[in-house]
C-alpha cells in the first residue's frame, strides 16, 4: 500500500514482481522518474486496486508508463479496479506534469484483458478515475457476459483527456455481454473524453 506521501521509482524492478495489487490510501502517489514498462506475460501481475481512498500515478516530464499483456482470469478490471462506498470522493489519477501539455501519449495500455468479467483495463464502481495522454490499444473484456473493452463504469465519473482508443473489444456469448468495445456505462456513470 502507498499511504500519504510519494514513492519514487525509476524501474519496474524497484517495485518487486510488479504492481500486483498495489493499493493507494490517503492520497499516496507513485512517481515514475524514468520510462517504465510492465509486461504481464499473460498473467495477473500488474493491477492497481483502490478502495475508499485517493491517490495515483504521476510521471516526470517526458517519461512514459507502459502496461501490457496483463490478464485477469477472475474478477474485473484488467489493470485498474476502483471500488467506492463513498460516491465521488475517491479518486485514482494518472497524470503528467502540467508543463507537458502535449497530445502525445505518455501512458500506454495494450493487450490487457479480463477473462471472465468486465473492464479490459479499468473497472470503476462509483469513484472518480482521471487519466491524460493515454493510448488504449488491443485491450479486451472476454467472458460470457463481459462489457467494456477498456472501461466498465457503474456509477462514478471517468475522465479521459488527450487520449485515444483503438482496436479494443468486449466479447459476450449466449446473448449476454459484448457491449462497449471501448467504453461501457451503467446506471448513473459519467464519462468525459476531451
Amino acid at each position: 500500500e502507498i499511504y500519504s506521501g510519494t514513492l519514487k521509482a525509476s524501474t519496474s524492478g524497484q517495485l518487486g514482481a510488479g504492481l500486483k495489487k498495489l493499493t493507494f490510501a490517503d492520497r499516496g502517489t507513485l512517481l515514475f522518474t524514468d520510462d517504465v514498462e510492465f509486461n504481464g506475460g499473460g498473467n495477473d501481475l500488474h493491477s492497481l486496486f483502490l478502495m475508499n481512498a485517493s491517490g495515483g500515478i504521476r510521471l516526470e516530464s517526458g517519461k512514459t508508463l507502459t502496461i501490457y499483456d496483463n490478464v485477469v482470469p477472475f474478477g474485473s478490471g484488467g489493470v485498474v479496479n476502483i471500488v467506492s462506498n463513498v460516491n465521488l470522493e475517491d479518486t485514482l489519477y494518472f497524470v503528467t506534469p502540467d508543463k507537458d501539455m502535449t497530445d502525445e501519449p505518455r501512458f500506454f495500455f495494450s493487450g490487457n484483458k479480463t477473462v471472465q468479467h468486465n473492464g479490459g483495463v479499468i473497472y470503476n464502481l462509483g469513484s472518480v478515475f482521471e487519466i491524460s495522454n493515454a493510448a488504449f490499444r488491443d485491450n479486451h473484456a472476454d467472458g460470457t457476459a463481459a462489457n467494456g473493452g477498456v472501461l466498465y463504469a457503474s456509477g462514478g465519473e471517468s475522465n479521459f483527456a488527450r487520449s485515444f482508443f483503438e482496436a479494443n473489444s468486449a466479447a459476450g456469448s449466449g446473448g449476454y455481454g459484448g457491449n462497449g468495445g471501448a467504453i461501457y456505462l451503467q446506471g448513473k456513470a459519467r464519462v468525459n473524453v476531451s
